[in-house]
């Protein structure tokens, strides 16, 4: 009797599960933050912006899917959108604070619904109940989806920072806190990656009163009185940037190039002004009054500083009127 041979092919099918399939559709965020901020007037730990309701600039659009049974039952949770950093626990602690610095260390981001410090909350339905598709619609409240504090002073000037430094775009839905829900989803995120920070220097400005007591009209018409300085200090919290100062007479100008400015109650006298040093323009030349703004030739090197300016009268007629010769100059400063 031969042996015979029998061939059994075993054909295996492989059905793939496709465990991490999305639960939502169509969604988008759009962070709407500001191109610049200015933190001049703000302290280490001041708000500058957040990602959640209500102050967060946000749209959203997109649906989740909900049911009431099964694996994906959502009775009774949210649906969250979250940007996953780490491993998530079985279940999500309902307390918890996180904080993440940027790189550059001018910001802290403060996260209360972190998970244990394993995602970043972004969006959720607001829903719990219901089937079939929902819509999603903002950000979780207060600092759950996270608030972005000043924490250091960047230095004087503009500096560019990124807003969102926080986000790693690794997206997932989840059912309430149950971390072991988490499925994968594709989302349509779109938010700046640059924003500045302006620290403009602030300074207290000070001018002192000149006063020349009584002199004779021969001395002014002999032009032998002495020139007095007006001061004009700073005192800043920085070394201040840039500044223009520009001037105007109270009573009027009576010849801006030459820097002389008229006295009401005495049009035979006037004061000429002509810069004390060089610091803004070279030294004894007039300083100009038509309320056009000047710029410093230099600028400063401390945060403290004075610009003096020499001022005398001077005879505007060939008679010069006995009596009162009063008035006022008007200084406009412009800082950074």
């Amino acid at each position: 009797m031969k042996n015979k041979s029998f061939y059994f092919t075993l054909l295996l099918f492989f059905i793939a599960m496709d465990t991490s399939a999305a639960r939502c559709r169509n969604v988008s965020i759009k962070y709407n933050f500001p191109a610049q901020i200015d933190i001049t007037n703000k302290k280490v730990g001041d708000k500058l912006y957040s990602f959640g309701a209500p102050d967060a600039p946000i749209n959203v659009a997109g649906q989740c899917l909900r049911a009431n049974s099964g694996a994906g039952n959502t009775n009774g949770n949210y649906i969250y959108i979250v940007d996953q950093y780490g491993s998530s626990p079985t279940l999500c602690p309902t307390t918890g604070t996180v904080d993440k610095n940027s790189p550059d260390g001018y910001l802290r981001f403060r996260s209360t619904g972190s998970c244990a410090n394993s995602s970043w909350l972004l969006v959720l339905d607001y829903k719990i109940s219901g089937v079939g598709w929902t819509n999603l619609t903002g950000p979780g409240g207060g600092t759950d989806s996270g608030v972005v504090y000043l924490q250091k002073k960047p230095p004087v000037g503009k500096t560019v920072i990124n807003p969102v430094y926080m986000l790693k775009r690794n997206y997932y839905s989840r059912i309430g806190q149950m971390g072991n829900t988490l499925q994968k989803e594709s989302v349509a995120l779109s938010a700046p990656t640059s924003m500045t920070l302006i620290n403009n220097a602030s300074c207290a400005v000070s001018v002192n009163d000149v006063a020349f007591g009584e002199q004779t009209a021969s001395d002014v018409k002999m032009n032998t009185i002495a020139g007095k300085n007006i001061n004009i200090s700073f005192t800043c919290n920085a070394v201040l940037p840039a500044y223009t100062l520009n001037f105007s007479g109270k009573d009027g100008v009576n010849n801006a190039t030459t820097g002389i400015i008229k006295v009401k109650d005495n049009s035979s006298v006037g004061y000429q002004l002509s810069w004390a040093d060089s610091t803004v323009k070279p030294i004894n030349s007039a300083v100009v009054i038509n309320n056009v703004a000047i710029a410093p030739n230099t600028k400063p090197k401390t945060n403290n500083f004075t610009i003096p300016i020499r001022v005398k009268p001077v005879a505007l007629s060939s008679q010069p009127i006995p009596g009162p010769a009063n008035t006022a100059l008007t200084i406009n400063i412009k800082l950074n």
